[in-house]
């Protein structure tokens, strides 16, 4: 899960849904850096429920 693999930029609500941040702030709208989008993106895709999304 991603919470629990990459806890630096994700973690779960309260409805146990995964949400984006950095330091427990900017709740998804995480800014993430260059080195770090291919691991982010290695959880999206494997995301049981494929709500993780980049926003446009």
């Amino acid at each position: 899960m991603c919470a629990d693999n990459m806890p630096k930029y994700f973690q779960m609500d309260a409805d146990d849904i995964s949400e984006t941040h950095i330091d427990g702030s900017n709740i998804n709208n995480a800014e993430i850096p260059d080195e770090e989008i291919k691991a982010v993106q290695k959880e999206m895709d494997e995301c049981p429920g494929e709500c993780i999304h980049w926003k446009n």
